[in-house]
């Protein structure tokens, strides 16, 4: 007893400071010590989640975008994978596209790209589509449309990707996918306009191979004058040649819009 009251009064202390009676702050143990990288990655990992709760907050507050069922556009189409060194097949295509499903018309006139020049008209209403030729060998042809006009939707898985700036106008990104293929399908943040969609084959890269690209410009929402789905002058349903089979789709917005 006697030398541990010595050792006591000597200074020699329980721990406190750096050994010695002097004092200071506690030294942290070698458990505390061990613990502090899986405490730091907790906090890491809380703060990730919830920036990752934040973004499914944005997401969910965000209305899934839905195609106009009536609309007039301009529409240019880009095949990614076409030699464009090469003046055929052509990699490029723009329409005039007059698309109203409330009334089951359509029609396509196509000024530049494959079928130049033609006029497509499809009318759901009456079971008749035709394909109107101008230039140096005009005509005009017919067929029976059997089948039912094609909806215009969207996929629903689609998930918000973010916004990004298409010629200076905010558009929201939603992106889905299938088995060989990505879509990115851009719509105006004011409205959910239809401005690009793009069809991206899965080759392993980050980005993937750009398949198709479709571009809106000029869209006008709102019915369509009837009018403007009659043959042109002078043509007539009987003047129209008869045509078995009927005429390709034509895709306006990928397979999301055809007709």
């Amino acid at each position: 007893r006697g030398a541990a009251a010595r050792g006591r009064g000597m200074g020699v202390g329980r721990g406190r400071g750096g050994g010695g009676g002097g004092g200071g702050g506690r030294a942290a143990s070698p458990r505390t010590t061990a613990m502090a990288p899986r405490i730091a990655l907790a906090l890491a990992l809380a703060v990730a989640c919830l920036g990752a709760g934040a973004a499914a907050d944005e997401e969910a507050a965000r209305a899934l975008p839905r195609l106009p069922q009536q609309f007039a556009a301009k529409v240019t189409t880009i095949a990614h994978l076409v030699d464009r060194s090469k003046e055929y097949p052509p990699w490029r295509k723009v329409m005039h596209v007059r698309f109203d499903a409330v009334n089951k018309l359509a029609s396509a006139q196509i000024e530049e790209g494959h079928d130049a020049g033609k006029l497509f008209i499809r009318r759901y209403d009456e079971k008749w589509e035709y394909a109107v030729r101008g230039g140096k060998y005009p005509g005009c042809e017919r067929a029976y449309l059997s089948e039912e006009m094609p909806e215009a939707a969207l996929p629903g898985a689609l998930a918000f990707q973010g916004i990004v700036d298409i010629d200076g106008v905010r558009c929201e990104h939603w992106a889905a996918s299938a088995i060989f293929s990505n879509w990115h399908v851009y719509v105006t943040e004011d409205g959910h306009v239809p401005r690009r969609v793009v069809d991206v084959f899965p080759d392993g890269t980050a980005e993937g191979e750009k398949v198709m690209t479709y571009e809106f410009e000029d869209v006008q929402l709102g019915p369509q004058d009837a009018a403007d789905f009659a043959l042109p002058e002078p043509y007539t349903h009987k003047t129209c040649e008869r045509q078995i089979g009927g005429f390709p789709y034509i895709h306006a917005f990928l397979h999301f819009i055809r007709f």
